[in-house]
């Protein structure tokens, strides 16, 4: 990856990056020295499979760095994900409840009242078993 004074978002996972850029463009240049420029605003997952763009989404976005998850129109699983690294326990979503879109926006330090709207507003269950395991389903 090449970047000068630009600003970027990486998330590793196995197998895979995500990279966002948020300020200035940035390359990313593949083993075989094939490049790809991305511009502020988008993304690209990449591994030794090549680059793929990005859908904009939670992941994508640095709101997270400003405290707070913001969903627009985006799937209950995808909410989820974002939230698992701010949550001290295990999340658990059936598929059934991943499926519902959301819009709003949460508090990265209090998941567990992020939970509670949610249960408030969707029709989903959210289930505590103790501090270390939460579940939800589909009400």
């Amino acid at each position: 990856m090449k970047a000068s004074e630009t600003r970027l978002l990486i998330r590793q996972e196995a197998g895979r990056s995500l990279v966002s850029v948020l300020r200035q463009d940035a390359w990313l240049q593949q083993r075989d020295g094939s490049e790809t420029l991305l511009h502020p605003g988008q993304a690209a997952w990449f591994d030794e499979r090549g680059i793929r763009p990005a859908d904009a989404s939670l992941l994508t976005r640095a709101t997270w760095s400003q405290g707070y998850l913001e969903s627009r129109d985006e799937p209950l699983g995808r909410l989820i994900e974002a939230m698992r690294p701010y949550y001290p326990g295990l999340l658990r979503i059936s598929p059934a409840a991943a499926e519902i879109r959301t819009f709003g926006i949460f508090r990265v330090d209090d998941i567990h009242q992020a939970l509670r709207s949610l249960a408030e507003t969707l029709p989903v269950r959210v289930t505590s078993y103790g501090p270390l395991l939460t579940t939800i389903d589909r009400a």
